[in-house]
């Protein structure tokens, strides 16, 4: 079960981005703390280069496996979306350990979780049951079908927050909607938005990642801006001052992926080598330091010749080119697959498990292995290791129910 994401290079004309005017669909408000969290933050290589590429989503070349809150979920060989897990409460196409399938074809990006949306390779997004901050069509409500957001086109990555979601054009630039409680949206004020609004003051943008309530925008030239909350300094730029509009993260270059984690934030250089910023209670930063955070990038201990990698709920995953997977930080449910309960301030190689693709999750992690079996490890409370009872695992686990699909 695979799938391919191509990008053909284009040049981006230069886009002159004025004051930002507030769309209709904005309505103000707090944050929604009551919808839960939801992490879609596996990055695969983005593509370095010293000027503009196009990322076109086209025939498949790796297997994707996406990890949410309290869901998981696979695309096939057939650009089919599988997903698994999810709250017994919750009216969904999935709320049990035994993958469902969703009624939608050409399939190449997916993000579960509280809110839920898929990107097709005919540059659709569509979301369906278990939105619980923003559908994206003009309401903030949630929404038990299938709704394709009309206002968005030629989307080649989609990503999601704990309440906000972001969508990258073709064109190089960055559309969000959801919570901007924290500037997340990356305009001033705490006003909401139903519907997709372009985050003024990017261009030439070729990967982006989401999580808790921050945002990440890698750039051709291999360059991260950071919005949103910065409490612990994961916008990287030597504050912890939230920041409602894109700022750049300091001392960063030759950047070829980011990933975004709920309080932490990840970059993959291109000499193979990891920086980190942000929150570090549990050794999230992989530096071995004792504080608690750093608001500027730090070297990742021990690893080098990393192909992928992945931020999740206070904790990383690390795919090198040898096919070897590392883990730190956050341990208590087996997140990080090392078979001890012990949180990591350093990476740790995950035993018995080679793998082509990882995604770490809230506290659930999962890879496809090279052997083509899907794996997944860490929290199982809602079902999303794919087997029933609620038993953590804290070493990779075969997805036997998907495996066999």
């Amino acid at each position: 079960m695979k799938i391919k994401r191509n990008r053909a290079a284009y040049w981006i004309a230069l886009l002159t981005i004025g004051c930002l005017l507030v769309p209709s669909g904005i309505t103000s408000g707090n944050e929604d703390t009551s919808s839960d969290p939801s992490l879609r933050t596996s990055v695969t290589n983005a593509t370095y280069a010293s000027k503009p590429y196009d990322v076109t989503v086209t025939d498949s070349a790796y297997p994707h496996i996406s990890m949410g809150f309290g869901k998981s979920a696979v695309i096939d060989d057939n650009e089919s979306l599988w997903v698994w897990g999810g709250l017994n409460t919750e009216v969904s196409y999935a709320s049990s350990s035994q993958p469902e399938l969703i009624p939608l074809s050409g399939v190449v990006d997916a993000h579960v979780g509280s809110y839920n949306m898929a990107l097709l390779k005919d540059g659709t997004v569509w979301t369906w049951s278990g939105s619980h901050v923003a559908t994206g069509a003009g309401q903030l409500v949630d929404t038990n079908d299938l709704t394709a957001l009309s206002s968005l086109q030629n989307i080649v990555q989609i990503a999601g927050g704990a309440s906000h979601q972001l969508a990258l054009q073709d064109n190089g630039t960055v559309w969000a909607w959801g919570s901007n409680a924290f500037g997340q949206l990356g305009y001033e004020g705490t006003a909401h938005s139903s519907v997709p609004v372009q985050v003024a003051g990017l261009s030439d943008i070729v990967a982006v990642s989401a999580t808790g309530y921050h945002s990440l925008a890698l750039t051709a030239d291999g360059h991260v801006w950071a919005w949103g909350a910065n409490d612990f300094g994961q916008a990287g730029n030597g504050t912890a001052v939230h920041s409602p509009t894109p700022v750049l993260v300091e001392g960063l270059q030759q950047v070829q992926a980011v990933s975004a984690g709920f309080y932490h934030s990840i970059a993959l250089l291109q000499d193979g080598t990891l920086m980190a910023w942000g929150q570090n209670n549990y050794g999230e930063l992989g530096s071995g330091m004792a504080d608690s955070y750093s608001d500027k990038p730090v070297a990742v201990s021990l690893l080098n010749d990393v192909k992928s990698v992945s931020a999740g709920m206070y904790y990383n995953l690390a795919l090198k080119s040898d096919g070897s997977v590392w883990a730190w930080g956050a341990n208590q449910y087996g997140q990080s697959g090392t078979g001890i309960p012990q949180h990591q301030s350093v990476p740790v190689q995950v035993p018995g498990l080679t793998a082509t693709s990882i995604d770490a999750g809230f506290y659930t992690s999962g890879a496809i292995g090279t052997d083509g079996q899907y794996y997944a490890w860490g929290s199982n409370a809602f079902g999303q290791l794919g087997h029933a009872g609620a038993a953590n695992a804290f070493t990779p686990q075969p997805l036997t129910s998907i495996n066999q699909q």
